[in-house]
């Protein structure tokens, strides 16, 4: 099965909670549920019904994007198009790979913590 490799190859796993996570996502990638959903999962997004980008102006939610400057496999071009297409988003770039969350949690918490604190208080005062 090729995704185990592509997953590896894709995430670089930098710490050991990013090896954590490539191991669950090849052994769920290895059973017949999880090669449906990730085949599933690879066509669409090449299905014209998936697609939302012409709908991306409609959110009007406060948007935080969390991105990896290091990803290969969703290189950085692809988060400033996501941040370009989201009016009002915030695109915030760590050191790492494609798992953020997982290769510097603290530097992910770090701007996730504050914009959600944000988002609360905004939604509270309304």
């Amino acid at each position: 099965m090729a995704l185990p490799g592509f997953t590896r190859l894709v995430m670089r796993a930098k710490t050991s909670n990013d090896r954590a996570v490539n191991r669950r996502v090849a052994a769920r990638a290895c059973t017949r549920e999880g090669a449906a959903t990730g085949a599933a999962l690879w066509r669409s997004f090449a299905a014209d019904e998936y697609n939302l980008r012409p709908r991306a102006n409609e959110l009007r939610a406060p948007t935080l994007i969390v991105w990896g400057r290091k990803d290969v496999g969703v290189p950085l071009w692809i988060g400033r198009a996501t941040q370009a297409a989201l009016p009002g988003s915030r695109l915030e770039v760590l050191d790492t790979g494609h798992m953020p969350f997982s290769s510097e949690p603290w530097a992910f918490l770090a701007v996730v913590k504050p914009f959600i604190e944000s988002v609360a208080e905004t939604t509270l005062t309304i």
